[in-house]
């Protein structure tokens, strides 16, 4: 880029900072809020009327309160990165109408409500990868009928209960690698009609009930590698029609 035309950028980027009021601790280019502030105290109650998305990247604060986020009604994306998040308030994303992407990835927090993201609606993708949940609650994703892709890589969930996808039919994306999951519930995915991408690996799955992947016609990729699998149910995959990679190194499979 010639100077000038840097000159210019430069200068743009300064001016949309400066005439955009912006939270103390936080940088405003909007729609983009991007706080970092080691200091900030909690979600900030001034986030601008028209900012879209807000990014938290190693902040402080360890709770969200109840409706931290009522305010900012036009908020499509919220993410926390590397923070020290280990509560939630009842109902700490609620007045989220328009919320389609929520992450939360390297936290503290090992457990969850059930209801806490029970009003996001209109949500597509949720990531909690790498905090240290140990359990998730069935009814967790009722009503969230949207979701598209949910991603829970690097947790300690050990089992899972046997109706917690129900609400999930169009999720295509699904990813549980590097947990402790031990075993699996037959009809655990049975709702996941859509899936098209399932992560499994790295965890501690010793074998696979015979139709627990059943109901998935439409799974085009399918990552069973690092587990502790000595053997598999000959008709095991028979349903996955649409299936075009199947990943089952790092096993302990002497023949198929």
């Amino acid at each position: 880029m010639r100077p000038a035309a840097w000159l210019r950028w430069a200068s743009f980027l300064l001016l949309a900072r400066c005439t955009q009021p912006c939270p103390e601790g936080c940088d405003c280019i909007i729609p983009d809020v991007f706080c970092s502030d080691e200091e900030l105290a909690a979600v900030p109650l001034d986030i601008p009327p028209h900012a879209t998305n807000i990014v938290f990247v190693e902040t402080s604060f360890s709770t969200v309160g109840t409706r931290a986020f009522g305010g900012s009604p036009n908020l499509t994306k919220v993410v926390f990165l590397n923070t020290q998040l280990c509560h939630f308030g009842p109902d700490a994303f609620g007045g989220l109408p328009r919320l389609e992407d929520l992450e939360i990835t390297g936290s503290a927090f090992s457990n969850i409500s059930a209801r806490i993201f029970s009003n996001l609606t209109s949500l597509s993708k949720l990531t909690l990868n790498f905090n240290k949940l140990e359990a998730l609650p069935e009814g967790l994703f009722q009503h969230m009928d949207a979701l598209d892709s949910l991603q829970l890589q690097g947790n300690r969930l050990q089992t899972l209960p046997g109706r917690l996808f129900h609400p999930l039919g169009r999720l295509r994306t699904l990813n549980l690698a590097q947990n402790l999951l031990t075993q699996l519930p037959e009809k655990l995915f049975d709702p996941l009609v859509s899936l098209q991408t399932l992560k499994l690996s790295n965890n501690a799955l010793s074998g696979l009930p015979e139709g627990v992947f059943g109901k998935l016609g439409s799974l085009q990729e399918l990552f069973l590698d690092g587990n502790l699998i000595s053997q598999l149910h000959p008709k095991v995959f028979s349903e996955l029609v649409c299936l075009e990679k199947l990943w089952l190194q790092c096993n302990a499979i002497k023949h198929l």
